[in-house]
């Protein structure tokens, strides 16, 4: 955990891996923003910012973050994932 605390979730939301379809989706990242929130702007105000997401699925994740980030003054936000889950096959 970091500490201080940059970024925090504080209350829950769908979990991606339950969503099927655009809409779903959507609305999970609509829930997830919602959600988050940077306790103390001056922490990451003017940084370079790296996220880190185990398992790269929608991309939905990483944006809601970033989104929110970018909002309390981080000067750029960059993604890493280890993972991309399988297209699906419809």
């Amino acid at each position: 955990m970091i500490d201080p605390v940059l970024i925090r979730k504080h209350s829950p939301t769908t979990k991606m891996h339950r969503t099927s379809g655009i809409q779903q989706r959507r609305e999970a990242g609509r829930q997830l923003y919602q959600a988050l929130e940077v306790p103390v702007c001056r922490l990451v105000a003017g940084r370079l910012i790296m996220l880190y997401d185990d398992v790269f699925t929608t991309g939905t994740t990483l944006n809601a973050v970033a989104r929110r980030l970018r909002e309390a003054g981080a000067a750029a936000v960059t993604g890493l994932t280890l993972a991309r889950q399988g297209w699906r096959k419809y």
